[in-house]
């Protein structure tokens, strides 16, 4: 049975938020009192995630290159000098263009027109030469919020945030210093991940390549030195994916014809050919298969061991989000054309002679009863908690997350569970389960004004010590 939009339950009306969910009930509270500590304190230890004013504004991506100083009378000769070592030839064009009020001679209107046809070869190359990936990748940075990327570490309470600033700042439960990892040469952030089984050590994928930083969890060093960036040279990177034991990094440019397997520990890199390219991938998290999707109909289940894949096509569109199962043997994911979420599972599709992928979840847009909202269409990010219990759905478009009820069997049992609005206008632009959360699942949101969101669905049998504790105490 298909699950669709209009059978989600609508919130009040009174405009009241989501905060929390407690053993199967939801818990709303008004915008102006979002206690989520009345509820539960299965999050109370959690860092306190605040979104500093100074990535509210995106980076810089050019020097000023324009005089600091005023200008002093100097000969021609120390003027091209000075030309040549601030900006090379063009600016020495740019000196002896330069009339002075007299008439140009004849070697002014030569530099004057060899400047003109520097101009005019830099706009064409821009325009029409410039690599098609550099292209894919300008195209993919319209983004709403400060917020472009976030990753929980797989065994420790630590969230990684990356901002339109080209930063990545760590919060962890550890320590209340919070360290901002920066460097020249982590240029237009796109991913990070967290290295498996290891303390500190995070990727992150940007337009020059991927930057491994080793955060000590006992420093008191707010501001690591870039200098502690290994950077693996990888041009246009639009997604990264460790292996569950954390041997190996895979990385991939959407319109390049490899995907680069990085033996990390060895600085060893593999150009596995792809045809298409890939634009996303996801590792499944019990078996040695990689899934990557493309920019066209296809996506592929790639075999970790001997590196064969099996190739499938879908129905129309390219993949646009999707999410494995705790166990690994099923696969959600969604396309650009049709308003559906498809599963593949392992007994029947994802071996052998398989079937086609069947349609568990239909998110045409609906509108939302007693209001004006409109929820559905593309699927720009999806999501599994730990225990696959809850499937959250981003939108390409609206103001909701939506939550999904999962539980995994023969065939995959998915049913409506419920919506989760911002603060008056706000829209959400990611989100993640948390890792190692012991009492349910704990969905992090991030929204459009830097707001960062601890969700958590908190089962009583599933409550930890600590948790039982603090409510034997009230």
């Amino acid at each position: 049975m298909v699950c669709e939009l209009s059978d989600f339950p609508p919130g009040p009306a009174d405009g009241q938020i989501p905060l929390c969910k407690i053993d199967g009930d939801l818990h709303y509270s008004s915008p102006e009192f979002l206690n989520l500590h009345v509820y539960t304190s299965s999050v109370s230890d959690h860092p306190n995630v605040v979104i500093s004013r100074d990535v509210l504004q995106p980076s810089l991506r050019k020097s000023y290159e324009g005089k600091v100083f005023l200008p002093t009378p100097d000969s021609m000769l120390q003027r091209l000098q000075d030309a040549w070592y601030e900006c090379g030839i063009i600016r020495v064009l740019e000196v002896l263009s330069q009339t002075d009020g007299q008439p140009p001679s004849l070697f002014q209107r030569l530099a004057s027109n060899i400047l003109f046809a520097c101009n005019i070869g830099k706009q064409l190359k821009e325009k029409f030469f410039s690599p098609s990936e550099e292209r894919y990748f300008r195209g993919d940075e319209a983004r709403v919020g400060p917020v472009i990327c976030m990753s929980w570490h797989p065994s420790n309470t630590k969230l990684a945030i990356g901002t339109t600033d080209d930063s990545v700042s760590i919060f962890s439960v550890q320590t209340r210093i919070t360290p901002v990892l920066k460097s020249k040469a982590q240029r237009r952030i796109t991913d990070i991940a967290w290295r498996p089984l290891t303390a500190g050590e995070l990727a992150v994928g940007c337009a020059d390549g991927i930057a491994l930083w080793n955060v000590d969890p006992n420093s008191f060093v707010a501001r690591p030195s870039s200098s502690t960036a290994v950077v693996l040279r990888h041009s246009y990177v639009t997604s990264i994916a460790w292996s569950p034991q954390g041997d190996i990094l895979v990385s991939c440019n959407g319109m390049d014809k490899s995907i680069v397997v990085w033996h990390v520990d060895t600085k060893e890199r593999i150009a596995v050919p792809c045809a298409g390219g890939a634009s996303f991938l996801l590792w499944n998290p019990s078996l040695s298969k990689l899934m990557a999707a493309t920019l066209s109909k296809t996506f592929r289940l790639w075999s970790t061991e001997k590196w064969d894949c099996e190739t499938w096509t879908t129905a129309g569109g390219r993949v646009t989000a999707a999410a494995w199962s705790h166990d690994g043997n099923c696969l959600l994911f969604a396309t650009s054309a049709l308003p559906y979420i498809y599963c593949l599972q392992r007994d029947r599709d994802l071996f052998g002679d398989a079937p086609p992928a069947s349609i568990v979840a239909n998110t045409t847009f609906v509108q939302i009863p007693g209001t004006e909202d409109m929820i559905g269409g593309e699927v720009k990010k999806m999501d599994w908690d730990s225990e696959s219990r809850h499937l959250a759905v981003l939108f390409s478009e609206g103001h909701y997350v939506a939550v999904y009820i999962t539980s995994l069997g023969t065939t995959l049992n998915i049913q409506p569970g419920f919506l989760i609005k911002g603060i008056s206008d706000e829209i959400p632009t990611c989100f993640s389960f948390q890792k190692d959360f012991v009492d349910g699942a704990n969905l992090t949101i991030c929204w459009s004004t830097g707001r960062v969101q601890y969700f958590p669905m908190v089962y009583k049998r599933n409550l930890s010590s600590t948790f039982l504790r603090s409510r034997s105490a009230l």
